[in-house]
C-alpha cells in the first residue's frame, strides 16, 4: 500500500472522531489569512494529526504550538488545550486555558473546560476560582452554575462530638466538654482550657474565669491579658474596645481595656459593633454611641433582637419592636428604617448579605435594604455566612447558597452559621456538637 493511500486513511480516521485523537477546531474565515499561512496550517495539522493517532505527542504539541503561532484564535487555542490533554500535560494544559482566558475573557469554552479538569482533579478552589472569574468577566451559562456549585461547596465533617459550640473568631470556637470550656482551634485540637466559664473571641480578647476565682480576659496566645479589679456577676468578650460586665448591684456596665468602668447604668446591654450599641434602662431599649449617649434622644424600642455573642448590629443592620405583639422591623445605624415591612420574628446580621426573617411561621431571609429575597419557605433559619445559610426543612437542617439553591443537604438535628477565614461551622449529629468546613 502506498503512503500516500495510508495517508489519507488515517485523514479518514481522524475526520471519523476516532477516540484517540481530540476534538479538533479550525479557523472560521480562512479568507481572512494569507494563502500561504493557510497551507502552512494545514501542512502542520495533517503531521500532528498523524502523530497523535501514532502517539506522538511531542511532535503533535510542536505541530499544534505552530498553528497557533500563525492563527491564535480562540479556536486553535482550544484545539492546542486538547492535544496537551491527550499528551496527559496537565500543567501545560491549565496554563494554556488560562492564557486563553485572558486573551478571550468572554468566551465560555475555555472556563468550562479548564473547571471541569480541575473539578474531576478534585482541586475544588481552583474550579470554584475559575468559575467565579467567568462570573465576574459577565460570563455564566447553566454549566458554569453547576461547576460552581459542585466545587464551591465542597466540604469536609470534624467529628468534634462536644456538647456545645460556638461560632468560629479568630480562629476558636468555644465548646464545652465534661470537665469545663475550651478553645477549639482550626486543627481541632482543644487548644486553651478547661475554664469554668469562657466567651467568644468577638475581638482578640475573651472573657474567661477559672473555678471560684475572678473574671480576667486572654488574648489569642491563651496569655492573660487583662485582670479585672472587681469580683463581677458576669463577663462578656471584647468588641470594638470595649466589653460589657455585669456589677454587684445587678447593673451592667461597659469595661475598657485600661480596666476602666464607663458608661452605666443598664438593665441589659449589647456589645459595640458598628460604632454602636443597645442599652436597657428605665425598662426600654435604646440606640447608644461609644460615649453612652443615645443616638435618637426621643426614641426608645420595646425589644431587641440580640444574636448568641450578645451583638445586635452586624452590617450595620439592628431589628427592633415597638411593643410587644407588634413585630420586629430593621433600623440602620443612625436608627432610621428600613423599608416599611415587619416580621413576626427576625434574627440578626451575621457576617453575610442577608439575614432571615419570619412571617407566618415560615423564614424567608431579607437583604440590607429591606427587600425580600428569598421566600417565607422554611421551618428555622441562621443568618447568611460565608455566602450560605442554614435553613430547616421539615425536621433536619441543611445550607442554600444566595440563589436559595440547597448546597448541602438537609442531615443535621441543627447548625450554626459558617465563619472566619477557615469556614467552619457547627452541626449537631447524633445529640452533639462537630464541624464542617468548605473545602474550596
Amino acid at each position: 500500500m502506498s503512503k500516500t493511500v495510508i495517508a489519507l486513511l488515517l485523514s479518514l480516521i481522524v475526520a471519523l472522531g476516532s477516540a484517540y485523537t481530540v476534538t479538533l477546531y479550525f479557523q472560521k474565515d480562512e479568507d481572512e489569512l494569507p494563502e500561504e499561512t493557510v497551507n502552512q496550517i494545514a501542512y502542520y495539522k495533517e503531521i500532528g494529526d498523524e502523530q497523535l493517532l501514532l502517539g506522538g505527542y511531542g511532535k503533535a504539541c510542536e505541530c499544534y504550538e505552530n498553528i497557533l503561532s500563525l492563527d491564535p484564535s480562540i479556536e486553535n487555542y482550544l484545539a492546542l488545550a486538547d492535544v496537551y490533554f491527550e499528551a496527559e500535560r496537565y500543567t501545560r494544559f491549565t496554563e494554556l486555558l488560562r492564557t486563553a482566558i485572558s486573551v478571550f475573557p468572554q468566551d465560555n469554552r475555555c472556563y468550562e473546560k479548564l473547571a471541569q479538569y480541575y473539578l474531576d482533579t478534585k482541586t475544588y478552589k481552583s474550579c470554584k476560582e475559575i468559575t467565579q472569574m467567568a462570573f465576574d468577566n459577565s460570563v455564566s451559562n447553566d454549566i458554569l452554575k453547576e461547576l460552581y456549585y459542585a466545587s464551591a461547596f465542597q466540604f469536609e465533617t470534624y467529628f468534634a462530638q462536644v456538647p456545645s459550640a460556638s461560632r468560629f473568631y479568630n480562629g476558636f470556637s468555644v465548646t464545652k466538654k465534661d470537665d469545663g470550656y475550651y478553645y477549639l482551634n482550626t486543627n481541632m485540637r482543644f487548644d486553651l482550657g478547661p475554664f469554668e466559664y469562657a466567651t467568644a473571641f468577638t475581638d482578640t480578647l475573651a472573657a474567661v474565669r477559672k473555678e471560684k476565682g475572678k473574671y480576667y480576659y486572654i488574648d489569642l496566645e491563651g496569655e492573660k491579658y487583662l485582670s479585672t479589679s472587681e469580683d463581677y456577676e458576669i463577663a462578656y468578650s471584647f468588641c470594638e474596645g470595649f466589653a460589657i460586665v455585669k456589677t454587684e448591684d445587678g447593673k451592667y456596665r461597659y469595661l475598657s481595656t485600661d480596666n476602666k468602668l464607663q458608661n452605666g447604668y443598664f438593665e441589659a446591654a449589647t456589645l459595640y459593633k458598628n460604632g454602636v450599641a443597645m442599652a436597657k434602662y428605665d425598662g426600654a431599649w435604646y440606640l447608644i454611641n461609644t460615649l453612652g449617649g443615645k443616638v435618637e434622644e426621643n426614641k426608645s424600642y420595646y425589644d431587641v433582637k440580640i444574636d448568641e455573642d450578645n451583638i445586635c448590629s452586624n452590617n450595620g443592620i439592628i431589628f427592633v419592636s415597638d411593643g410587644e405583639g407588634k413585630g420586629y422591623y430593621p433600623i440602620d445605624l443612625t436608627g432610621a428604617r428600613i423599608g416599611t415591612d415587619t416580621y413576626d420574628d427576625a434574627k440578626p446580621f451575621f457576617t453575610g448579605e442577608l439575614a432571615p426573617v419570619m412571617k407566618d411561621e415560615k423564614w424567608g431571609f431579607i437583604d440590607k435594604t429591606g427587600k425580600l429575597v428569598i421566600d417565607y419557605q422554611y421551618q428555622d433559619a441562621q443568618p447568611f455566612g460565608c455566602d450560605v445559610a442554614a435553613v430547616k426543612t421539615g425536621n433536619k437542617w441543611g445550607f442554600i447558597s444566595s440563589e436559595n439553591v440547597l448546597v448541602i443537604e438537609a442531615q443535621y438535628e441543627d447548625a450554626k452559621c459558617f465563619s472566619g477565614e477557615e469556614k467552619f461551622c457547627p452541626v449537631k449529629i447524633d445529640g452533639v456538637w462537630s464541624f464542617i468546613k468548605f473545602i474550596a
